[in-house]
């Protein structure tokens, strides 16, 4: 049975020995909750167990650009090794050189579009069950925002357990949410949202505390959902002094920047 979280104010590890983890000892979920606006160096850390079935995905933005016959014979001959076109090509990144491959395109056999009208190209190529060849290629963009959504169902054993719990949710709620910031006088008030407090998860495999294999790590993240759920078999059910026999908690995070391989690197490395 998955137990309540161990709430560390201070950053550090847990004293061995203290309040069990998780239901599998031998791994945890550390979910950090900044203070500071600007920094790193203050958190409250909740040691979790593992939550359920999270995925990690690492996405990157591919897309597909059709280079066209005026480039695509510099994108061909490149391919193909053919030095003198590529050079043309890449000579400087000039204006001239793009020029000068615009200029070489009759020797690959390209159409010149100023004798022959686009529609009658089109006829022509129709006819012909021919296809003027796009060049297609696909160029890199850039590293896509992970995001994550992870689930915890807790039973506390007794009251205590049962505050931390609720104490814990109650502080993952305010956080996720912005404060209001006013400036200036009469008419000229401006009313701003500062930012919610950031949040970052680690979920650790074996050792104990922060030791072991790093199965997820994240940078910084906003916290853009949170899911509060006490239902058990069914139902909604209770202790005596209120608090709920199961509370499920389910939070999605994104992170703030996106990752360069220097610093995936150094997230995952053991």
């Amino acid at each position: 049975m998955p137990q309540p979280p161990v709430v560390n104010n201070t950053g550090q590890t847990p004293p061995k020995g203290g309040t069990s983890l998780a239901d599998n000892p031998a791994g945890r979920a550390i979910l950090s909750i900044y203070r500071d606006r600007f920094g790193k160096s203050q958190s409250t850390d909740y040691y979790l167990p593992i939550p359920k079935g999270f995925n990690d995905v690492f996405d990157n933005n591919w897309e597909a650009n059709e280079f066209g016959k005026t480039f695509g014979a510099a994108i061909k001959a490149a391919e193909t090794g053919d030095s003198s076109v590529l050079g043309a090509l890449l000579k400087g990144g000039s204006l001239e050189a793009i020029k000068g491959v615009s200029e070489m395109t009759t020797s690959f056999g390209t159409f010149n579009t100023t004798e022959i009208a686009m529609s009658g190209l089109d006829a022509l190529m129709y006819f012909q069950k021919n296809a003027v060849n796009p060049y297609t290629r696909l160029m890199y963009k850039s590293p896509n925002l992970r995001n994550w959504q992870f689930t915890w169902s807790l039973k506390p054993k007794n009251e205590q357990e049962a505050k931390s719990i609720n104490d814990m949710i109650h502080d993952i709620r305010t956080s996720s949410y912005p404060e209001i910031s006013t400036s200036g006088t009469g008419s000229s008030i401006i009313s701003m949202f500062v930012y919610p407090r950031d949040f970052s998860i680690t979920i650790i495999g074996g050792g104990s505390g922060t030791s072991g294999k790093v199965l997820l790590k994240s940078l910084a993240c906003g916290c853009t959902s949170v899911q509060v759920n006490y239902d058990t078999a069914g139902n909604v059910y209770t202790h005596s002094d209120g608090y709920p026999v199961t509370t499920t908690i389910t939070i999605s995070l994104q992170e703030h920047a996106l990752l360069e391989r220097p610093v995936v690197d150094k997230l995952y490395k053991s």
